[in-house]
């Protein structure tokens, strides 16, 4: 599996476990629960596939 999709798929799961975090603790602000989990789901892909890179397979 290439480093992209390994990436990819990390970043879904990371993105998808900060929405519900963020729609219990704000009760329900779909808006904000949203743009927080995309924002921290890109900073995840990109640091993943930084970290993925930079280790020798």
């Amino acid at each position: 599996m290439s480093n992209v999709a390994i990436a990819l798929l990390a970043a879904a799961g990371f993105g998808t476990w900060v929405y519900t975090k963020l729609m219990r603790s704000t009760g329900g602000n779909t808006k904000n629960a949203v743009t927080g989990a995309a924002l921290s789901a890109g900073l995840a892909f990109i640091l993943l596939l930084i970290v993925l890179w930079l280790l020798p397979f």
